[in-house]
């Protein structure tokens, strides 16, 4: 496969932000807000081995602990927040699995088989009790999107088995799917080969759209009239200290309308729409093992840190409260106060919620 070494960079970007990459041994890392903004389930452990919990927002305390011990795991809330659907990644990357948590209950249920496929990237809840992810067939190495029925735990492929490999997929409200494609056949500047793929979930159809540039992430805004886009306008011969921007596009076009990071030289990573649409929260990295936390201003066009760059170090990943007027991340500001902190978009102030000392 000519994208064998794109595949290890993939499952690397997936699995590489956790305690290694900090130098601490316990992290707190990748916290998730339930729909209804009362609970955060987030992962905890060391030396990649790693347990998900579930922390009540409203009681300040963790009301469960699943131990998984994966590498890696994606995880979604069902819409009422009483579920949590989890992909996970197993030390070596022998095992992959989607799990089913009911909250109240506090049962688990393995919805998939390990043996035949690995599970990667966002795990994402759509309508009627459907499950979307990405799954990459251990035979062939290529890689569809499935729809797993919760109810029944059947699964259905979305994107008609093509051939090559999905980086990233998003939902968006009309019934349709988006999805970055990495065929198997391109020429010899394969970083420009890339695809974007447009998916109807209710005719089963797939069109290509050739993506102008390379893109590793997309969201669809929640009104579905724009998509955020990491993407890299590779020209490694020329400039090799090219960075990506988070490009907002059209939807109509799939063309680029505002680049939000083309002031900042640093690599941008892991930009989140906020659930009304007015916000673009993501983290620039100022120097290793220190990134700064921006928002975008959708009304203003305004790209602004909120975070000083000797204020804290984050494990990357962002979630919104579903009223948007807070973001969660998992922070360092030293080998001894690491844990889950909250900004407050009203008050600009933070806060550590989740300290690691409670599993010391």
């Amino acid at each position: 496969m000519k994208y064998g070494l794109l595949f290890a960079a993939l499952l690397f970007l997936f699995s590489s932000y956790h305690a290694e990459a900090v130098g601490v041994d316990y992290v707190l890392v990748s916290p998730v807000v339930s729909p209804n903004g009362e609970m955060i389930a987030f992962m905890h452990g060391e030396n990649s081995e790693y347990d998900v919990s579930i922390y009540s927002i409203p009681d300040d305390n963790i009301i469960a602990t699943y131990d998984l011990n994966v590498q890696d795991a994606d995880y979604a809330w069902s819409p009422n927040s009483d579920q949590l659907i989890i992909s996970t990644i197993h030390l070596g990357i022998q095992a992959s699995e989607i799990w089913l948590i009911d909250i109240a209950n506090t049962t688990v249920e393995q919805l998939t088989d390990s043996d035949n496929a690995l599970y990667y990237g966002d795990v994402t809840w759509g309508a009627d009790d459907t499950i979307y992810a990405i799954e990459i067939s251990y035979a062939t190495l290529l890689s569809n999107i499935i729809a797993l029925d919760v109810s029944s735990s059947s699964i259905t492929t979305v994107t008609n088995d093509n051939k090559g490999l999905i980086m990233a997929y998003a939902l968006a409200p009309d019934d349709k799917l988006y999805a970055i494609f990495f065929p198997d056949e391109q020429d010899d500047n394969a970083f420009n080969s890339f695809q974007l793929l447009e998916v109807s979930l209710t005719e089963g159809q797939s069109t290509v759209i050739q993506a102008p540039n390379t893109a590793m992430q997309i969201q669809v805004s929640p009104m579905g009239d724009q998509m955020v886009s990491l993407l890299y306008d590779l020209d490694v011969a020329t400039d090799p200290n090219e960075n990506f921007d988070i490009w907002i596009l059209d939807m109509d076009t799939q063309e680029g309308v505002n680049n939000i990071t083309e002031t900042i030289d640093d690599e941008v990573i892991n930009a989140r729409w906020s659930p009304d649409g007015l916000h673009i929260g993501f983290f620039s990295n100022h120097r290793p093992n220190n990134v700064i936390l921006y928002l975008h201003d959708i009304e203003t066009s305004r790209t602004y840190p909120v975070t000083d760059t000797e204020f804290l170090t984050v494990l990357p990943q962002l979630s919104w409260a579903p009223d948007a007027t807070a973001l969660y991340f998992s922070g360092i500001f030293s080998t001894e106060t690491q844990g889950i902190w909250r900004y407050d978009l009203e008050t600009e102030t933070f806060t550590e919620i989740i300290s690691v000392e409670v599993f010391r």
